[in-house]
C-alpha cells in the first residue's frame, strides 16, 4: 500500500518554551528521496537548536537523520550528532536486514529483527500504518545495540482548536516494552 501519511517537503517546526520565552526550536523534515544500497530512501532529519538568547547559558545543536526505505518503510541507516552543553556524541548505524544485524563505524555488530525501525523512523512508520486501530507495535533498534518494542495505544478522539482552525484528532500514547515488560515513566 502506498504511503500517503508523509512526503518530501513536509517540515514540522516546534518551539520549546521556558517561562513563555522561546528557548529552542526543533524541526522534523522529510528532506528528499535518495539512493541507498540501490534502494530509494526518504532522508528525514530531526534538528534541535537553542534559541540565540539562551546559547550562552546552555547550547544545544542536535541532528538526527534516518534513511527510510520508500517501499518497505524501514530504516537502512541512522545518524546522530549531539552537542548539548559540553556533551558530544556522534554515531551511525547501518542496517543489514537480510543478514539480521546492524553495524557501527567501529565494526561492532548488533543483532536486529529484520525491517526494524530506528528512533526517528519509528515516528514516520507509525504515521503510515496507523488506520485507527486500538494499538500498533513497532520494533526499534537503538544506537546502543538494544532492541525494544514501542506499543502505541489509541486513547480517544478529540477536536483540537488552533489559530489555523479546528482539527479532528486521535490521541495516542506510546509505551515502551523492553524484554517482555512494559516500562513507562510519566505520560
Amino acid at each position: 500500500e502506498e504511503n500517503k501519511a508523509f512526503g518530501v517537503g513536509e517540515k514540522l517546526t516546534f518551539s520549546v518554551k521556558y517561562f513563555n520565552v522561546t528557548a529552542g526550536i526543533a524541526t522534523l523534515e522529510v528532506k528528499d528521496i535518495e539512493k541507498y544500497n540501490d534502494r530509494q530512501v526518504y532522508r528525514i532529519d530531526a534538528n534541535a537548536r537553542t534559541a540565540p538568547f539562551f546559547e550562552s547559558l546552555y547550547r544545544v545543536k542536535d541532528v538526527i537523520s534516518t534513511y527510510m526505505d520508500v517501499m518497505g518503510l524501514y530504516s537502512w541507516k541512522y545518524y546522530k550528532k549531539l552537542e548539548e552543553g559540553g556533551y558530544r556524541n556522534t554515531t551511525t548505524m547501518d542496517f543489514n536486514h537480510e543478514q539480521g544485524y546492524a553495524v557501527k563505524p567501529n565494526g561492532d555488530k548488533c543483532d536486529i529483527t529484520p525491517f526494524v525501525q530506528d528512533v526517528l523512523s519509528e515516528f514516520y512508520y507509525f504515521r503510515s500504518v496507523f488506520k485507527g486501530q486500538d494499538e500498533v507495535r513497532i520494533d526499534v533498534a537503538s544506537d546502543e545495540c538494544k532492541e525494544y518494542q514501542i506499543v502505541v495505544k489509541k486513547l480517544r478522539y478529540e477536536t483540537v482548536s488552533t489559530d489555523a482552525g479546528d482539527f479532528d484528532c486521535v490521541v495516542v500514547q506510546p509505551f515502551l516494552k523492553y524484554e517482555g515488560i512494559f516500562r513507562q515513566k510519566g505520560d
